[in-house]
């Protein structure tokens, strides 16, 4: 798979997942670094809406970031 030749997160995705093998880890790799790269607001609806425990994952990045901006980074 070629990141630099995707137009989207979801292109990433797809092709993570359609490599075979491992695709689960492979997608959660790409997916991350898809992320880092195009943003948050890329992601397709329909998956967002699909994650388990969205809730719970939203207030523990929440909790993260607010500790990171409070207490920087040392310790971590």
């Amino acid at each position: 798979m070629d990141f630099f030749r995707t137009e989207s997160y979801r292109d990433v995705g797809l092709n993570a997942v359609n490599l075979g093998g491992d695709t689960d880890t492979i997608a959660a790799l790409a997916g991350g670094i898809a992320g880092i790269y195009y943003g948050f607001r890329p992601i397709p609806d329909n998956w967002v809406q699909n994650i388990c425990r969205k809730h719970e994952i939203s207030d523990m990045i929440s909790t993260f970031c607010c500790s990171v901006f409070q207490n920087g980074t040392e310790g971590l």
